[in-house]
């Protein structure tokens, strides 16, 4: 029998992203209320290019850090026999940077299921975990939603739990 694969997303699911960026561009991380940026009131054009141009930069991609229990959360999802693999949209100028920044924190992820890329849909896992409602549909047969401030005001199909337990029993509940 073939193992399950649980796909994970890298901001705002296993690291910190949106709320980092936010204090070193000096906003409120409490403002970030929605996934898109553009829809987010309070925020200047200035705020929000800084934003986006950090988030191309490897200088960014090295603050962030894992939230407390991802690492604990991955392994565990290991042990339990799943094919853990990471999918992280990320652009081309810092894919190295976010590539040796998931080995260095997930050193039981192997190398062959990091995937890095724009876009997730060419995934095809049995669950993806992710903070972004957009990336969900499609590409797993089941979604989990990472319940962040920038996606509190959406309504998506999908459970919503920032809870690393939850997420587990979540996955165990629809790998069996």
């Amino acid at each position: 029998m073939s193992k399950h694969v649980i796909a994970l997303d890298v901001d705002d699911v296993l690291m910190e992203n949106v709320s980092l960026a936010a204090e070193l561009v000096g906003v409120d991380p409490g403002v970030i209320d929605a996934w898109d940026l553009t829809k987010v009131v309070g925020l200047t054009d200035k705020q929000r290019s800084d934003m986006y141009a950090l988030w191309r930069t490897e200088a960014f991609v090295k603050c962030q850090q894992p939230y407390a229990g991802a690492e604990d959360f991955v392994n565990r999802l290991i042990e339990a026999g799943y094919e853990v693999i990471v999918a992280s949209s990320v652009p081309p100028e810092v894919m190295s940077a976010r590539g040796l920044a998931i080995r260095g924190f997930f050193p039981n992820i192997p190398e062959r299921n990091i995937m890095l890329g724009g876009s997730k849909r060419l995934l095809n896992v049995d669950v993806l975990v992710d903070d972004n409602p957009g990336n969900l549909g499609g590409c797993a047969k089941h979604g989990i939603l990472f319940a962040q401030d920038s996606n509190r005001g959406c309504s998506a199909p999908y459970p919503r739990t920032n809870s690393y337990e939850k997420i587990f029993e979540l996955i165990r509940e629809y790998t069996t």
